[in-house]
């Protein structure tokens, strides 16, 4: 709370000024494609099953793509080949990780918004005292 009468507002009675400070994360901006390391990944070789016939029921092309820390597993059976359901898998991971950091952003925006609009008044931290152009500070009321 800074008290000082200001001389541009002479007659006004108002001499109590509020300031709220509040600290937020620093907002990171990564737009670009995910990584994820090899280490952090489970892949596993299955058979896919259903229409198909002996090829499908027989070799094992389908890939389940598991992400150890976030605990999200992707299981591709969309094509005969297993390096091109391993690449399926794997793009559709980047994109659930992405867009769960996504939400995330988006949740820390609407908390820094949010945080604009609340007000406290009647309860300062620390009080200052402005006499003759110098900063006092004094104890809170």
């Amino acid at each position: 709370m800074l008290v000082h009468r200001s001389p541009a507002r002479r007659r006004a009675s108002r001499k109590r000024w509020f300031a709220a400070i509040t600290l937020h994360d620093a907002h990171v901006d990564d737009g670009e494609a995910i990584a994820i390391p090899r280490a952090e990944l489970v892949i596993t070789a299955c058979r896919a099953g259903g229409p198909g016939g002996q090829h499908v029921n027989k070799v094992s092309s389908a890939v389940r793509v598991q992400h150890v820390p976030s605990g999200i597993s992707i299981r591709c059976t969309s094509s005969r080949s297993q390096k091109a359901n391993l690449d399926h898998a794997l793009r559709r991971l980047a994109g659930v990780l992405r867009d769960r950091a996504e939400a995330t952003r988006a949740g820390a925006v609407r908390g820094r918004h949010a945080a604009h609009h609340q007000l406290e008044r009647g309860r300062p931290m620390r009080s200052y005292q402005l006499e003759d152009d110098v900063l006092v500070e004094r104890n809170p009321p």
